[in-house]
């Protein structure tokens, strides 16, 4: 493979499916997150994250091409772990 796959993640929490595309051959661009503590744990267990501590909300309304360093039809994985 000569290159990696690249996600967004939606309501990532702690990151349990985060770490798993991680393993997976995942580069995640981007991890949205409401919750501060979830995110904070994002933060410290992966740094290098592009962790965004927001309401889903008020992320979707900007240009997420620009938000993200994408083009279009470059994202390979949007993913979600939507709340239960």
């Amino acid at each position: 493979m000569d290159r990696e796959f690249t996600s967004i993640e939606l309501f990532a929490g702690a990151g349990g499916m985060a770490l798993g595309l991680e393993l997976a051959g995942f580069e995640h661009i981007g991890l949205v997150e409401i919750d501060k503590d979830a995110a904070n744990t994002l933060l410290k267990n992966r740094p290098n994250w592009n962790v965004l501590q927001e309401d889903i909300e008020l992320v979707a309304k900007r240009d997420l091409e620009q938000e993200f360093n994408i083009k279009k039809y470059e994202l390979d994985l949007l993913s979600g772990g939507a709340p239960c």
